[in-house]
């Protein structure tokens, strides 16, 4: 117990030396243990540190923050450990740390935000196309080069394009698992977040908008 009210007087002191130096942590009292939950700026749902308590942060998600809609996870955290397991065992050079007890504790689902569009317009090409023939006489060769008007009109649709909302996500690793089974979308609530870890977006709609306009147009 001496040992834990230390450690949880440090975490508290900690916060207060980050909030003087103006750091975007925030404090918040488990309500099962009464420990201090430090958190950055972007989290919405995490675990105590001491009785490793589920704890969604009901604020952080408000009405500007709070997303359309979440892919429920499907696989138990048991299930998810024994899978990851099987896989790591077979591999000769890993670490021994990924075995022990402390880093499977940290096991855990993360949700991560994520924009998605769709985007409808309509495409127009104008140009001219060129057709090239060639044929052999006994005397000579013979090109001929026709060219010809193109005009082609077209609806163009493109669905559930993706871009990560959040800034600290490695990119190449959060894009690399799309892509998402965005059928299974379910309305949101905040019980989807309970047991797991949770980020919530820092990255708006106009800072992504223009680059997934561009991904349209190159399809178009």
């Amino acid at each position: 117990e001496q040992a834990a009210e230390a450690a949880q007087e440090q975490v508290v002191e900690d916060v207060q030396t980050e909030t003087a130096k103006g750091s975007h942590l925030r404090g918040y009292q488990c309500q099962m243990c009464g420990a201090e939950i430090v958190t950055d700026e972007t989290t919405a749902a995490t675990r105590c540190y001491f009785c490793h308590s589920p704890v969604v942060l009901h604020d952080r998600l408000d009405d500007d923050f709070r997303p359309d809609g979440v892919i429920p996870f499907q696989l138990d955290k048991e299930t998810a450990e024994k899978q990851f397991m099987d896989y790591i065992s077979k591999k000769k050079f890993v670490d021994r740390g990924f075995f022990n007890g402390a880093q499977l504790e940290m096991f855990s689902g993360v949700y991560y935000p994520y924009w998605c569009g769709d985007f409808a317009g309509e495409a127009t090409f104008d140009g001219t196309g060129q057709r090239v023939t060639t044929t052999s006489t006994p005397r000579e060769i013979i090109t001929t080069t026709s060219y010809y008007h193109v005009c082609r009109k077209g609806n163009v649709s493109v669905r559930n394009l993706m871009r990560n909302a959040l800034k600290s996500a490695n990119r190449k690793l959060s894009d690399g698992v799309a892509p998402y089974r965005l059928d299974e979308i379910k309305p949101f609530a905040a019980g989807y977040l309970s047991g797991f870890l949770a980020e919530k977006r820092d990255v708006e709609e106009d800072n992504v908008r223009q680059e997934m306009l561009q991904e349209v147009y190159g399809y178009a």
